[in-house]
């Protein structure tokens, strides 16, 4: 499908083929979500000078060298933001979509670069978006150089290399959108595996964990009908998770912070399922849902309707603070000099 576009800038930011890596592991799992792009004292001038030219909003494009000279454009972004964050606030937000596999990791990265743990100059972007090596975009030769000697820069889509990166990237993009989502940026595998079964089985599953729930929020008390939604506990790979012990009633704001991790549940008693809330949610300047941490459930009379506990410690182990992690999916493609 062919795209147009208004004329806009766009910035550039040349990334480490370790830092591609583990976006990218993050990036399949997890889906798009928030990357942080964080830089040394020495690089902090020109990247104010850049991101201020460039609006809330507008395309970012990651840049790669390769072992062989070539320069890629391998994903992107749009811009959110510039902070300066300490070293927990970075990890307590973006975890691995810092470009490392851990929190030791991320400090030595730091380290390694001369930077302040309590003042992290980064550049924030949203609905990223990583492209598969065979998708990974070649700048013409004739351009190349540019990349290569800035660490970022600025385009315009005005000028011609401007136009057919923002064109060709964001078509490349646009088959990993999902139509018919609120939010049509890449699901991750664990969604996608599911759509199949989901499209076809929800419906029934919904209104008999509605009815079971008699139409209340087990987290909340919630009973107005336009907020509730149904939360899926382990996503249907197939027939063997619509159950009815495999959702929980919500309103569909805790849905949504249980779907991206930031809220589980678990048993603390055979009869008594409580809330786990992340304490990373401190970091987002909100400590409202903090209030629901160690809240039991409200489970339904009949039994059979209960969460089955196989199921939430799957959530735990695999949902619950997933930006931290990247479960079993492994970065590959990492040499020893960390080239493309």
């Amino acid at each position: 499908m062919a795209l147009k576009f208004s004329p806009q800038n766009v910035m550039f930011i040349r990334v480490t083929n370790q830092w591609y890596q583990m976006v990218k592991a993050s990036y399949i799992a997890t889906g798009s979500s928030r990357l942080n792009i964080w830089y040394n004292y020495s690089q902090a001038a020109e990247f104010e000078k850049i991101s201020k030219k460039v609006k809330p909003g507008e395309l970012v494009l990651f840049t790669l060298q390769a072992i062989s000279g070539d320069m890629y454009v391998v994903g992107g972004g749009y811009l959110l933001d510039r902070q300066v964050l300490t070293q927990k606030e970075a990890w307590q937000l973006y975890g691995v979509k810092n470009g490392a596999r851990t929190l030791d990791e991320f400090s030595e990265f730091l380290k390694a670069q001369d930077i302040k743990t309590d003042n992290i100059p980064s550049v924030v972007v949203s609905s990223c978006f990583i492209y598969s090596r065979a998708d990974c975009l070649l700048i013409p030769s004739e351009f190349a150089a540019g990349f290569k000697s800035k660490l970022c820069g600025e385009l315009n889509t005005d000028n011609p290399i401007g136009m057919y990166l923002c064109k060709i990237a964001q078509e490349r993009r646009f088959p990993q959108l999902q139509n018919g989502r609120s939010e049509n940026d890449w699901p991750g595998i664990y969604v996608m595996a599911a759509q199949r079964n989901n499209a076809r089985l929800v419906a029934n599953f919904n209104a008999r964990l509605l009815k079971a729930y008699d139409f209340t929020c087990a987290i909340s008390g919630c009973k107005v009908n336009a907020a509730l939604e149904v939360a899926h506990i382990k996503t249907f790979f197939d027939e063997n998770f619509h159950t009815s012990d495999n959702g929980i009633v919500m309103r569909s704001d805790l849905h949504s912070l249980f779907s991206r991790g930031y809220i589980t549940a678990y048993y603390k008693t055979p009869k008594q399922v409580v809330i786990k809330v992340s304490s990373c949610l401190k970091e987002q300047g909100d400590d409202y849902y903090l209030n629901f941490d160690g809240k039991p459930l409200r489970l339904p009379e009949d039994k059979s309707f209960w969460p089955n506990p196989k199921y939430l410690e799957w959530h735990m182990r695999v949902r619950f603070e997933n930006w931290l992690s990247f479960f079993n999916i492994q970065p590959v493609g990492l040499t020893e000099t960390g080239t493309y």
